[in-house]
C-alpha cells in the first residue's frame, strides 16, 4: 500500500517544517501521531470523515487547539506545499484525499512506517501483546513523567493522566 518504499532522500526531505497531511486524523493513533509531528515542528493538516459529517468530536477540538488545520476530506487538502500524506489501514483506496495524493505524485506514507521512522530519532520503548497494551503504555508514560522525564507517548487509546 502506502509509501514504505520511500527512498532515503525522500525521508531526508521530510524534516520540520515540512507539511504533512494526515487522512483520518480523528482516529486515536492518527491524532496522537499528529500531535507528535506538531511537537517536532512539522506543519500538520488533517481530514476525517467525522469532520465532514459535522460531528463535533472532542479529539477534533483538541487537535485544533494544538495547531492542526482541519480540512474537508474531498481531495482539496492536497496542495503543492504538501510534502507527504500519511494514512492508516482504515483509509479506503477510494478516499478522495488519498486519490488526490496519488494523482499529484505526493508520497503516501503509512502510519506505521511514519512511526517507525520517528522512532529512529529517539530512545524508543514499544509495548506489544494481545491484551493490556494501552493500559501498560499509559502506566509507563505516567511513571516516566513522574520520574522527571519528558516522554512522548503514542498510544492506541485514550489515557486519562
Amino acid at each position: 500500500m502506502a509509501g514504505s518504499h520511500l527512498s532515503q532522500w525522500r525521508w531526508s526531505a521530510l524534516r520540520p517544517p515540512a507539511h504533512l497531511h494526515l487522512v483520518g486524523v480523528a482516529g486515536v493513533g492518527m491524532s496522537a501521531l499528529a500531535q507528535v509531528l506538531l511537537a517536532q515542528g512539522f506543519k500538520v493538516t488533517g481530514s476525517d470523515r467525522h469532520l465532514d459529517a459535522g460531528q463535533s468530536l472532542p479529539v477534533l477540538h483538541k487537535l485544533r487547539r494544538a495547531g492542526v488545520t482541519l480540512l474537508p476530506q474531498n481531495g482539496s487538502a492536497i496542495h503543492p506545499t504538501t510534502s507527504a500524506v500519511v494514512v492508516s489501514t482504515a483509509i479506503e483506496p477510494a478516499n478522495p484525499d488519498l486519490a488526490a495524493a496519488h494523482s499529484s505524485g505526493r508520497p503516501v506514507i503509512h502510519r506505521a512506517t511514519m512511526l517507525a521512522h520517528l522512532s529512529l530519532t529517539a530512545t524508543t520503548l514499544a509495548v506489544a501483546g494481545t491484551a493490556g497494551k494501552t493500559t501498560v503504555t499509559g502506566m509507563i508514560g505516567w511513571a516516566l513523567e513522574q520520574a522527571g522525564m519528558d516522554p512522548t507517548v503514542v498510544n492506541g487509546g485514550a489515557v486519562l493522566n
